[in-house]
């Protein structure tokens, strides 16, 4: 088959065989470049540019469909770009033979998911239509950065789901978007037939000629016209133009009215939808108790069956509707309202509704698919520049920074900074949105180091809350909680655990049935175990697996069931945590729970704290090791999250004779929580790590220094940890003891 194939950008075929094992083998030309995608990103190709590399692949599938083969398998990896720009088509592995009266190569249903057609998915007669499908995708991808039907599709099930399910959002790029429109027809007869077809509208959208796939008229083609012959045209235009100088601008002053206008129309419409939604609110609390889930809700039903006929209105409301379920950590229904958004609004705000598509990955772990999202929304601005949009996509890029960074650490706080500004230049400095602005400054001061600075603005934003009469609000509690976590990694875990309880009864409020957002849950139940409130820890962490296992959200069901097993083994409970490592088992092998920013989550560290109290000190430190060669500890990497795997490491050598390794991880838990001078004064986890470092130097009879380290743990602890905690009574127990 292969052999019929003579054609500059197929890669060649050298030799074929069978091997002495009776294993058929091919030869091919080696390839020495880059799959195209990357190709087009790394050498910043224009659209024209991209065009071009696409009308070479188009080149090379239609001289495999002259010769009667059907590629099947056309996407980035199996199409290279060699560095001087020429494309090769590689791998005809699954391709077919149109030949009637040739055998299918392979006999069998052999796709990938993210460039199938629909027609391959479900086993249908696959045609040259099956190519221009793939290539449709594959133009969608290099035009937009993402991927036409399978945007946050997991595993290949979900892909073809989608593919049958979900309508591409077409793209705002006039005729080119048409072209892409019509290769991704779901019905093969309505697609181009021919990848000729398809190139030849390539060609005449880069030559500003009409296409044939969109309906001609005289007014297109006269446009297509004006632009192939612009110089010409113009030069007649200028007399006439000079002659109508004044109706034009009459003309112009009647757009710009017309403009605003409609601006001023939408703009009403959009205020009386947000008026009607809060009365809708308002008049669904009657005598029976709801929750706010119901609420919301019941709003929801009629506003989009009342503005079902205004998509630009209706999509506005559908993302202010998307923020309320994000408020209840409902993030599937909101998912399906960003979707459903998507798919009706205006070029004008698909930038927002991305940017909320990737607000709602974040809320899910779904780091790398956030910041796909966002970079998408940023291209989107480009061309179509939006200050609204704008700012919100920067406060979203700066919550991203704030729970995983992937740059310098202050980029998180100048994305919200830069956000704050554009608000103060339109002069809209009081709304709830500028107070979540100021709140997510403060995190990410946080995360570039400067904690308290961080407190203060929360202290800032909080007081800003309270005077505009938002202090009750899901708002205040979020600000609150954010707080606490500022205060939890400076080690004051005491003053932490405060500041959470109070979010989570704020946060609790909205609904009465007990369902409540995530994060709330589970880092108060993971502040209550570093109090050593175990019973406080185990009913949060059992309450958020319920509510994540009722909800098939296996990521949180995931943590909580983690920080569950942990909570009982430190309580002593082993019965109760062997069946709850039981559970969490099978969820351990999701990689989002490998991004925890809070903590390494790993079986093997349950499975070594186990192997500990039970007296097993070698099978422990063997998988604790193992946990931090995993993470590159020895390597030399380190990280915040480190902390209590390196507390519990130092233990495990302090009990197997070994102080000296106890003071090295003594030593690396330290550097790992102290963020400034003020840390080693009020930092429980500062105090927690001197206390091991004390034991330590006990332990290999260097009693003078042992008086050193304890002197600097008992006030760390008292003061971050509490007088009354576990481990400020043991620090001065050891410090009497030493004393004598």
């Amino acid at each position: 088959m292969l052999a019929r194939l003579a054609h500059p950008g197929i890669a060649r075929l050298l030799d074929a065989g069978v091997g002495p094992g009776g294993q058929p083998y091919l030869v091919l030309e080696y390839i020495d470049g880059q799959p195209i995608d990357e190709y087009a990103t790394s050498h910043q190709l224009t659209v024209s540019q991209r065009l071009e590399l696409i009308l070479q692949v188009a080149d090379a599938v239609s001289h495999a469909h002259a010769n009667l083969i059907v590629h099947r398998d056309l996407k980035p990896s199996n199409i290279l770009v060699t560095t001087d720009g020429t494309v090769k088509l590689l791998d005809f592995g699954i391709a077919k033979l149109l030949d009637a009266k040739a055998v299918t190569v392979e006999g069998s249903h052999v796709l990938t998911p993210e460039f199938a057609a629909p027609e391959q998915a479900t086993g249908d007669v696959v045609t040259t239509a099956t190519d221009v499908y793939a290539l449709g995708v594959l133009l969608y991808l290099l035009l937009s950065g993402r991927h036409p039907t399978a945007e946050g599709c997991h595993t290949a099930l979900e892909t073809l789901r989608a593919l049958h399910e979900r309508q591409p959002v077409p793209l705002p790029l006039g005729d080119l978007g048409t072209i892409v429109d019509k290769a991704l027809h779901k019905d093969p007869r309505e697609r181009y037939q021919t990848v000729a077809e398809l190139a030849d509208d390539l060609r005449r959208y880069l030559r500003q000629e009409p296409i044939s796939a969109r309906a001609t008229s005289f007014g297109y083609r006269a446009g297509k016209f004006i632009q192939r012959h612009r110089v010409p045209v113009l030069a007649t235009a200028a007399t006439i133009l000079a002659l109508a100088a004044a109706t034009g601008f009459s003309i112009a002053q009647m757009e710009n009215a017309r403009r605003q206008r409609d601006a001023a129309v939408f703009a009403s419409q959009r205020a009386d939808a947000q008026i009607e939604f809060q009365s809708l609110l308002m008049s669904q609390i009657g005598d029976k108790p709801l929750t706010m889930h119901d609420i919301v809700d019941r709003a929801r039903t009629v506003l989009e069956r009342q503005y079902a006929g205004d998509p630009r209105v209706l999509a506005t409301l559908l993302m202010q509707l998307s923020d309320r379920y994000a408020d209840l950590g409902d993030d599937k229904i909101r998912g399906a309202l960003l979707t459903r958004a998507e798919s009706i609004a205006t070029a004008d705000q698909l930038s927002e509704i991305r940017c909320r598509q990737a607000d709602n990955y974040r809320t899910r772990g779904s780091y790398d698919e956030a910041y796909h999202a966002v970079a998408v929304a940023e291209s989107l601005l480009r061309a179509h520049p939006e200050p609204e949009a704008h700012a919100f996509c920067l406060y979203i890029l700066g919550n991203l920074q704030v729970e995983q960074t992937r740059g310098p650490p202050e980029e998180g706080a100048d994305d919200v900074r830069r956000a704050i500004q554009i608000r103060d230049s339109l002069g809209k400095r009081s709304d709830a949105f500028y107070l979540n602005l100021l709140g997510t400054l403060a995190g990410a001061l946080d995360i570039a180091k400067h904690p308290r600075e961080a407190i203060t603005a929360y202290h800032h934003a909080s007081a800003l809350l309270d005077s505009s009469g938002r202090g009750s609000t899901m708002d205040a509690a979020i600000t609150e909680h954010d707080m606490a976590l500022t205060l939890k990694r400076l080690g004051e875990t005491a003053a932490a655990e405060r500041a959470f309880h109070d979010a989570l009864l704020r946060a609790r409020q909205s609904d009465p049935t007990g369902h409540m957002p995530p994060q709330p849950l589970i880092h108060y139940a993971d502040i209550a175990m570093q109090q050593a409130d175990f019973d406080s820890a185990t009913k949060y962490f059992s309450m958020l697996a319920a509510q994540a296992a009722a909800d098939s959200d296996r990521y949180w069901q995931g943590r909580a069931l983690y920080g569950l097993a942990e909570a009982q083994l430190r309580a002593g409970d082993i019965d109760a945590a062997r069946q709850t490592m039981a559970r969490f088992h099978p969820l351990s092998a999701n990689p989002n729970l490998k991004k925890v920013d809070d903590y390494v989550t790993d079986y093997r560290l349950l499975e070594g704290r186990l192997a500990f109290m039970n007296g097993q000190i070698g099978d422990a430190r063997r998988l604790v090791s193992g946990v931090l060669h995993s993470v590159g500890y020895f390597e030399g990497k380190r990280m915040r999250i480190f902390y209590p795997s390196l507390i519990l490491a130092g233990e495990l050598a302090i009990e197997a004779g070994q102080p000296a390794e106890a003071l090295e991880y003594a030593a690396g838990a330290r550097a790992g929580v102290t963020q400034d001078s003020l840390t080693e004064m009020r930092s429980a986890f500062v105090g927690e790590s001197h206390l091991l470092e004390a034991r330590a130097l006990l332990a290999s009879g260097d009693t003078t220094a042992a008086r050193t380290a304890i002197a600097r743990a008992v006030p760390a602890l008292t003061v971050g940890a509490g007088e009354q905690h576990p481990l400020t009574k043991a620090a001065l127990a050891l410090q009497q003891r030493v004393m004598q």
